[in-house]
Parts: structure tokens; sequence; C-alpha cells
């Protein structure tokens, strides 16, 4: 078990942690690039140039390398402002890194291996990218959705996931179970009552926790829903859209974390 006690645990799980939030870096870039609209005028979505590792913020131009750019540390050091031109950053910066990098050291503590740890933060961070894509816009775009399938396929193609059998069925069936939902509900009502991305990210998630989990994660989705349902009507925003890509996330990384840890009481 990688979380557990000793000089080399902690020492992977403070590394986990920095990995978390240099990968929390990409995820801002991903993220504000499908969602420009909710930056603001002078704080736009970070501009990265993934081939060279580089980034710069959209005022001042400035290229940083991985260290200084971590948002984080700004904002910790430098009170949210960049370390070239010192105009503010938006808080989005550092909530984003903050977040993927404690949900990396999370991981560190519940997997029981080094493969299952990367497995497992490959598949936690493409969830997390398309929660807050989806939060913003109410989309969940085939650039994320299918490398997310067809990694899960590869995984259990490579010997390291679940059989293929089980990776290529629940695939199928994940996009199905959808697809019946929504025209069910049109055909009844004349409206859509769920998104195609949703019917991709569902057949994703299949491919890696598999057929038999399908169920578990759509009750534990729809849970999540309600839940996530009551808050906004609580918030006064009742009369708006709900993502269900937030819900699907969370009961997928859920069940997929029970699977291979064997620490949580679900499985």
């Amino acid at each position: 078990m990688l979380g557990g006690h000793g000089i080399i645990s902690y020492s992977f799980q403070v590394g986990s942690l920095v990995t978390g939030l240099i990968f929390g870096r990409f995820l801002h870039a991903v993220v504000w690039y499908y969602c420009p609209k909710v930056s603001s005028k002078t704080d736009s979505y970070l501009i990265a140039q993934i081939s060279t590792s580089a980034c710069s913020y959209p005022n001042c131009k400035h290229v940083l390398c991985t260290w200084p750019s971590i948002r984080f540390f700004n904002g910790v050091l430098l009170k949210r402002r960049c370390d070239c031109c010192y105009e503010r950053i938006s808080l989005h910066y550092p909530l984003t890194e903050a977040t993927c990098g404690l949900l990396f050291l999370s991981i560190s503590l519940v997997a029981p291996s080094l493969v299952d740890f990367i497995q497992i933060c490959v598949f936690a961070w493409f969830l997390l990218a398309l929660s807050m894509i989806d939060y913003f816009t109410l989309l969940l775009p085939d650039a994320l959705t299918q490398p997310l399938m067809w990694s899960g396929l590869l995984i259990s193609v490579s010997g390291f996931g679940i059989p293929l059998e089980f990776a290529v069925l629940g695939s199928i069936f994940g996009y199905l179970s959808l697809w019946v939902l929504y025209w069910v509900f049109r055909i009844f009502t004349g409206q859509e009552g769920i998104g195609f991305g949703d019917l991709k990210l569902l057949a994703a998630i299949g491919a890696w926790v598999g057929l038999e989990m399908l169920p578990l994660v759509c009750t534990l989705a729809a849970f999540s829903g309600i839940v996530f349902w009551l808050s906004w009507k609580v918030a006064g925003r009742s009369g708006q859209l709900i993502p269900f890509g937030p819900g699907l996330s969370s009961a997928g990384l859920f069940i997929y974390i029970s699977q291979k840890s064997h620490m949580l009481w679900l499985m």
C-alpha cells in the first residue's frame, strides 16, 4: 500500500501532491480553453504550449517554466499576482491546481501500487476536467471523452485493467442505456432531458469500471444529481439546467477507486 508509514511513503505522498499541482496547471489550460467566457476580460484562460511545457499569462505573455507557473505557489507567495507584471490573476488558477493536487494526494493514500496510482490519476484527471467544463458550459467535448474511453480499453488490452470483454460491454451498454433514456424522455415530453455528451461520458466510464458496475454508477450519479439539484434550488438557481457530468464523474471515480484499493465499503 502506497499510503503507509515511513519516509518513502511520505516522500511519495509529497511527490503526488506536487505532481497534482503541476498537472493542475494543464487542467486549467484545458478547462478554460473550453470556458473562455467564464474568465474575466483581463484574465482569460491560460495560454498553454503543451509541446514545449511552457505557459504564459494572457496580459503580459510572460513565458514561465514549470515550477513558477504553478499558480498555487504564486497565490501563496505573490498574493495572486503575476511574477512578471504583477497583475492580479484569477482565483481559478490556484483553486484548480490545489484541487488537482489534493486529489492526487488522496489517491496516493489508497492506491495499492504505483501502476494503480497512475491509472487512477489519469482517470481522475480526465473526469475532473470534464466535470468542470460541464459545470460551466453544459458541454462534454469529444476531445476528452473519446481519449478517456480508448485509454480505458487500451488498459484492459494491456492486462492492467478489467477483462477486455467487460470493458467493451461496459462502454457499449453505458452509451445505450442513456441513449434509451434520452429517447424515452424526448418522446413523452418533447424535450431533451440529457445531452449526448453524457452518453459518451458514461461509455468512457464503462470502459474503465466494466459492465457489472454500470448500474451502481448510474445509481450514485442519480443521487449526486439530486443533491446537486437541491443545492442549486437553495442557491436560487432552480430554473437553470443542471449538468449531469459531475455526478457521473464522481460516481465513476468512486467505483473505480473502490475496485482498485479494496478499502472502500462499497466493494
